[in-house]
């Protein structure tokens, strides 16, 4: 399974970590039919079949529920968390010989098109869209670096904490989510920290599955994180997937978001001077001369809180200067008023 020490191995299966013959299809199933979750983070180099992988992996999901919806699986009665854990690869096996007509498959194909997010504002969206009891079995965010930088905790903190609050609760919707990305490194930390799967995809389509968990530390109150591979790695059909879905999913759904990017690269590499903003070097200075002690750090940090409002003008941060100075205005009536005393007796007082 793994070259990571046996007893750690022996532990992970004993806390229902990792599951002896279970498939990455399987795990991902399992955490559908039980109301679990994972989280798959796939990586690899641009042109690699990342997002090609994802659709592949979206189908294996979609087309199970297909086949237990419409009959062609009957699933055990009850609670799946019971009878689950030890059914799903025997469960797995019997829905890949279902023989489905092209029509039949054009459609879960439709299905796993629409389960598509971009963005951290479809992912409110989809998750504000949902009923009490709705559970979307599976998300893939695409090109995650685009709209959701590992930089965002310094750009932009308010967003950063709202996908933050939403993993932390996002299993009551969403079943799995995979997201994919060039480089592993630069995986925001606030979705890194939640990821159960890697899976790193060769120029060549070759493909290494690891399942990630964590098990408490021995001698210190710590979580130790541990990979182990669970399947061997192999390559997978980078065309696999019909030629209408890849077309379809290119220009009606890819395309859009590279030309956006652009747009905003264009925005701020074309920008050689802005009416009303000023530089950071600047608002430092301001402030000095209006009795504030910021720093240039201060001043980026309050452009990164919404505080002040920021652009980039020919690739240097700039701030509007008629907001600054109404924050200035604030500060200088903070510091300027004095202190009034004490109107109540403090709990500790003698």
């Amino acid at each position: 399974m793994s070259s990571i020490p046996p007893k750690i191995v022996e532990l992970a299966i004993k806390f229902g970590m990792i599951r002896e013959g279970y498939t990455f299809e399987d795990y991902l199933i399992l955490a559908v039919l039980t109301r679990g979750y994972e989280t798959v983070a796939m990586w690899g180099v641009q042109g690699s079949g990342k997002s090609t992988r994802m659709l592949q992996i979206k189908f294996w999901i979609i087309r199970f529920l297909y086949t237990v919806e419409h009959g062609y699986i009957v699933l055990p009665e009850g609670d799946a968390r019971k009878w689950a854990h030890n059914l799903i690869p025997e469960l797995v096996d019997a829905s890949h010989e279902v023989e489905l007509g092209r029509d039949q498959e054009n459609e879960i194909w439709e299905t796993v098109l629409g389960l598509f997010i971009f963005k951290p504002a479809n992912l409110v969206d989809r998750l504000e869209g949902l009923g009490d009891d709705e559970v979307i079995p599976s998300l893939g965010w695409d090109d995650l670096l685009v709209h959701y930088p590992s930089s965002k905790f310094k750009t932009d903190i308010k967003e950063y904490e709202a996908v933050d609050e939403v993993w932390a609760a996002i299993r009551t919707g969403v079943s799995v989510v995979i997201v994919n990305l060039p480089i592993i490194n630069r995986l925001a930390k606030n979705i890194k920290d939640n990821v159960s799967f890697e899976v790193f995809i060769g120029r060549n389509q070759f493909e290494m599955v690891k399942r990630i968990f964590y098990l408490p530390g021995m001698k210190r109150l710590e979580a130790n994180l541990f990979k182990v591979t669970v399947e061997q790695p192999s390559r997978f059909n980078l065309y696999a997937v019909p030629e209408w879905v890849w077309k379809k999913y290119w220009y009606e759904m890819r395309l859009p978001l590279t030309k956006e990017a652009i747009g905003t690269l264009k925005g701020v590499t074309d920008l050689d001077s802005l009416e009303g903003y000023i530089s950071v070097i600047e608002a430092v200075r301001l402030c000095k001369e209006n009795g504030l002690s910021w720093g240039v750090s201060t001043v980026q940090q309050n452009c990164s809180r919404g505080i002040l409002i920021k652009q980039k003008v020919g690739g240097e941060l700039h701030v509007e200067k008629e907001r600054l100075m109404d924050v200035i205005k604030v500060e200088r009536i903070v510091l300027t008023t004095p202190e009034q005393p004490l109107t109540h007796t403090p709990i500790y007082s003698k």
